[in-house]
């Protein structure tokens, strides 16, 4: 048990490394992603140092997990309020809340694998399944988190032209 929740706790600082070394976030999602890195970080190296050990106590893990879902909610609250043209558009697709937060876990660069993990749903692929359909987009059609990531800058542009209704 300890070791699988250490092994989410590394696949979440790798996909928190990942997506800050590629700096596509507004300011406001980035500082509550690298908040989250620190946090992690700081846990991993402060026992890796005492214990020279490559594993984290069953209690360190669950504490780092526990509190993955306020970094969740305040991932979707920062991009909402940051993102609103795209959120309209995600609007107009009638997708439901769920679909929504792995909309904006996918543009912020997660991956399937990384969100069904992160929100304890082992089937991420029927979610992701289910809003490509909605966005029209066929199994062998671009990764969902490019089609959304390409929606964000045309969802910019369009408001930057004042073509976003909101």
């Amino acid at each position: 048990m300890a070791e699988a929740l250490y092994k989410q706790v590394l696949i979440e600082w790798n996909a928190l490394s990942r997506i800050l070394g590629r700096n596509k976030n507004d300011l406001a999602t980035t500082r509550i992603l690298a908040s989250r890195l620190w946090a992690i970080s700081r846990t991993i190296k402060k026992h890796i140092i005492d214990e020279r050990s490559t594993s984290l106590p069953k209690a360190e893990a669950r504490k780092i997990t526990e509190t993955r879902e306020v970094f969740l909610n305040d991932i979707q609250c920062s991009f909402s309020e940051n993102n609103t043209c795209f959120m309209y558009l995600l609007h107009e697709f009638s997708l439901t809340e769920w679909e929504t937060r792995y909309c904006i876990l996918e543009t912020v660069g997660f991956t399937g694998r990384e969100i069904g993990m992160m929100i304890q749903l082992s089937c991420h692929y029927a979610y992701s399944s289910r809003i490509r359909k909605k966005f029209l987009l066929n199994p062998h059609d671009t990764n969902i988190g490019n089609h959304l990531r390409s929606l964000l800058e045309k969802s910019v542009s369009n408001l930057n032209d004042s073509l976003c209704p909101v």
